[in-house]
């Protein structure tokens, strides 16, 4: 494989989780608005000094990150029953390795693939977030 395609694979990665984190944006704003909607009726205050609002953002949080994981599977899927790859590796011509691959197959490459990119860009936070809700240790970038 040469250095150009592996650029080539990269852009097309990037490219896939941008075209999913756009659906992923506009699946989550509605949701906000959907929970805010209901949520302003009932007599319910949160500050940001409360208790509760930690586990509230922790739990946005994961929320988020499985909403993105999930759009991302389905976007895949899609792509692949129309494409036959996705719309990044279409549009920047990345030949897979294998061609008759079953859509079985790809799904569980792609969802392993996003889920590994997901949770190693998304645990620090929960991570940090728990260490200082349950045992009040600041978090690891706060550390002076």
């Amino acid at each position: 494989m040469t250095v150009a395609e592996k650029f080539r694979r990269t852009g097309a990665f990037v490219v896939d989780i941008l075209i999913a984190k756009m659906f992923a944006q506009v699946l989550l704003s509605g949701l906000m608005f959907f929970m805010h909607q209901v949520l302003s009726g009932m007599d319910i205050s949160l500050s940001l000094n409360d208790d509760k609002a930690l586990p509230l953002m922790l739990g946005l949080i994961i929320l988020a990150m499985i909403t993105f994981i999930g759009v991302y599977a389905a976007y895949c899927l899609i792509c692949f029953k129309l494409l036959g790859l996705t719309l990044g590796k279409y549009l920047l011509s990345v030949k897979e390795a294998y061609s008759q691959v079953s859509l079985r197959a790809y799904s569980r490459k792609e969802l392993i693939k996003i889920t590994l990119t997901v949770a190693s860009l998304g645990v620090y936070p929960v991570y940090a977030g728990l260490q200082f809700y349950l045992f009040n240790k600041t978090p690891y970038h706060e550390l002076t």
